[in-house]
């Protein structure tokens, strides 16, 4: 009797395929994944390298009125500066504001999510609840009361001031901040230097003593801010690094299931064309040549099997992959969300 191989030993199961398309909406990339793998989606949005703030007129730097009493929302943004700049950011009347009060009083700029925004008189700083971003409305605060400053100074001290500043800012490597400050100069032309008087101080640990000197009389924790800015852009930052490494890796194994499916497709050939030759064998009653030829079918199977499993773990290894990368990227954009106004 001819020796019959079971057939159904060598099919090539189904890819276990996940549905991330309405992970996160809006996402997109040019072309696609290989049939029957799945795409991690682009996070829609970056986090923001920076507080930015508009400075529109001259600041009034009055006392704030005999009456004026903080609520203890704007009295803690405002425990890490000094008297003198307490009485600056309090003469500004600053409100805090719920995401759809805010958009329409600080519009949002091409280069960065807006947390606060100083209109030459008055100070608005966007409310962020989320607790992995705490810190960032009081540095935000502080930034803006130093609009406020620089807004004020005399026109022999601003000139010196802008000076050091410039200095400083020549000395900078980050590219980040570079990139800020130039969508600065081509979005707002003239106050590159009203910027870096409030971003350097805010985000940098280390200035000129001269300028140390400047910040302390309106900043008196100044660690502190620089502090509060680094922990909450650092959320941001190593969110972005992860979801880059996830997205690497799945690229990788991609790659990998590619070559995968190009070997199955072969052997699946190879293995197709020994069936034709066994019922031809089988039709013509060449028993004998039929039995010599099913160990060759057999080993053929077991390798296409190997070859099939092995696509098949790393589908759902893959598949894995794609979840947590869309997981982080759903939390990354949900907390750059909570840094945005939302337009009513």
């Amino acid at each position: 009797m001819p020796q019959r191989p079971s057939r159904s030993s060598w099919r090539h199961r189904g890819l276990a395929v996940l549905t991330v398309g309405a992970v996160l909406g809006g996402a997109c990339r040019a072309g696609g994944p290989p049939a029957g793998v799945d795409d991690p989606l682009a996070p829609a949005q970056r986090g923001p390298s920076s507080t930015t703030a508009r400075t529109t007129s001259p600041a009034s730097t009055a006392p704030p009125p005999p009456t004026f009493v903080p609520t203890p929302e704007i009295a803690a943004l405002a425990v890490s500066m000094s008297d003198e700049g307490k009485r600056i950011f309090y003469a500004t009347d600053p409100k805090v504001l719920d995401r759809a009060e805010f958009a329409p009083v600080c519009p949002k700029a091409d280069h960065a999510q807006v947390l606060g925004c100083f209109t030459g008189e008055r100070i608005y700083i966007l409310r962020v609840a989320r607790p992995e971003l705490a810190g960032v409305m009081e540095t935000t605060a502080v930034h803006e009361m130093l609009h406020a400053v620089y807004s004020a100074m005399a026109s022999r001290e601003r000139a010196q001031v802008d000076t050091w500043v410039d200095g400083i800012f020549a000395g900078v490597k980050d590219d980040g901040l570079r990139a800020l400050v130039a969508s600065y100069e081509r979005s707002e032309p003239g106050q590159r230097l009203n910027e870096l008087h409030s971003i350097l101080p805010t985000q940098l640990p280390t200035l000129d003593p001269r300028l140390e000197d400047h910040y302390r009389r309106y900043v008196a924790a100044r660690q502190r801010v620089v502090g509060a800015y680094q922990a909450y852009s650092g959320v941001l930052a190593q969110l972005e690094r992860r979801i880059d490494d996830f997205q690497a890796d799945i690229t990788r194994r991609k790659a990998e299931l590619e070559a995968l499916e190009a070997r199955i497709k072969a052997d699946k050939a190879t293995l197709e064309g020994l069936n034709r030759r066994l019922e031809g064998l089988e039709a013509r009653g060449d028993v004998a040549g039929y039995n010599r030829l099913i160990p060759q079918q057999n080993t053929q199977v077991r390798a296409l099997n190997a070859l099939v499993d092995r696509h098949d773990r790393l589908v759902d290894v893959h598949n894995l992959k794609v979840r947590e990368v869309n997981a982080l990227a759903l939390q990354q954009n949900q907390l750059v969300d909570s840094l945005e106004g939302k337009k009513p």
